[in-house]
């Protein structure tokens, strides 16, 4: 597992105080502090330096006491037969029974766990530590008193119990009282708030691996203002309870929160800066070419207004062209309407004769019908009868 620790001066007394504790045999420990102290942090780091087999159980909603019995059991064998250093670390969050504390007081006190290991299991040890005792302590009789107590005394001197409790409200208070083993059986370490110190040390190793847009003097500005302001809500948070007779804690973890909350807040703002900024460096970017197309438009419009000057003058000269052009088919069209109105006359007079010759044309046409009427009535017979009248004459 990989810590990421900030080890300021209380840090280090702590994980010295614990890590003695760890190379001393039967030393076990009490570390009572808030939350985000540092206690389990520092008991396995202590435990890494010192080479002990770090173990925590891991509770879940079906975890009971047949669960944390095998867990005991591993951490027995580990102990007794390999003889290796054992760190137990276990936290307040871990007790989902109380009856947890009844285990953990007996094996503080007397290392013996009542119902932990059954007769054939027990037998079995026996017969697996008699090798070893016969190693370690020749001279002593291999008998099952000697070899149990042999074993017992071997697990007390590695099995290292580390336990981590908060001390805010009532139960540590009554689990104190109620299983004096976690008292009398562990050498109690108190993490106290940490000091102003630690919590600019704290603040330096995240601040300083954070990328920021600033100097570097703002960023050591920023990691004293941050442990003085922890502290300054500290001091109120005690003012808070001696007014209204109310807790209310701000622990290391509130401030590690803290930092955090900084470090993406500033992420969301810087980021929400760049866009703005890229934004803003578009437009500028648009403005720079909409200047550029301005006065490319300026010189355009130059060349345009020196074609539409020439144009100008040229229309101007097609207009008195044009003005002069209409003055003389002004003239003609006088003599055209003079020309348009003899032939108008001429044409009416035409008419005149006209209606005057359909009048006689049609008062001609009863006799030319009759004419026509006499003409097809005459027969071959009156032509011969009118040959011979003129012969007689």
């Amino acid at each position: 597992m990989k810590l990421n620790l900030v080890l300021f001066t209380d840090a280090l007394l702590h994980l010295m105080r614990i890590s003695r504790l760890m190379a001393m045999a039967r030393g076990s420990a009490l570390l009572v502090g808030v939350g985000g102290s540092g206690k389990q942090s520092l008991a396995r780091l202590a435990a890494y330096i010192n080479g002990a087999y770090t173990f925590q159980v891991t509770v879940t909603k079906t975890y009971n006491v047949t669960n944390l019995f095998e867990d005991i059991k591993a951490l027995y064998k580990v102990a007794g037969f390999k003889g290796q250093p054992v760190c137990f670390i276990f936290t307040d969050a871990e007790v989902k029974d109380e009856a947890f504390l009844e285990y953990i007081n007996q094996i503080l006190m007397t290392g013996e766990v009542a119902g932990l290991l059954p007769k054939e299991e027990l037998d079995m040890i026996i017969n697996d530590i008699r090798p070893i005792m016969k190693a370690a302590q020749p001279g002593v009789p291999d008998t099952w008193d000697n070899l149990y107590s042999f074993f017992l005394n071997r697990v007390r001197d590695n099995l290292h119990v580390m336990l981590c409790f908060s001390p805010v409200g009532d139960k540590f208070a009554r689990r104190a009282m109620q299983f004096p083993g976690l008292i009398n059986g562990c050498t109690i370490d108190w993490f106290l708030p940490w000091p102003e110190e630690a919590l600019t040390s704290v603040s330096g190793k995240f601040i300083d691996e954070f990328q920021m847009a600033c100097t570097e003097e703002v960023k050591s500005n920023l990691k004293l203002m941050m442990g003085h302001v922890h502290v300054y809500v500290t001091a109120a948070c005690k003012e808070y309870f001696e007014k209204f007779r109310r807790h209310v804690y701000v622990t290391p973890r509130s401030y590690l929160s803290f930092i955090q909350g900084y470090k993406e807040l500033y992420s969301k703002k810087w980021a929400y800066t760049q866009e703005l900024a890229v934004s803003i460096q578009a437009g500028l970017q648009k403005m720079v070419e909409a200047k550029e197309d301005v006065n490319t438009m300026k010189a355009e419009l130059a060349i345009k207004n020196q074609e539409l000057a020439a144009a100008s003058k040229e229309a101007e000269a097609l207009l008195k062209s044009i003005s002069e052009s209409t003055a003389v088919a002004e003239k003609e069209k006088q003599k055209v309407a003079v020309i348009v109105d003899a032939v108008s006359k001429k044409a009416a007079e035409i008419g005149a004769v006209k209606d005057d010759a359909e009048t006689d044309l049609s008062a001609a046409k009863p006799a030319l019908a009759e004419a026509l009427s006499a003409l097809n009535s005459i027969t071959p017979k009156d032509i011969v009868g009118l040959k011979a009248l003129t012969k007689k004459a």
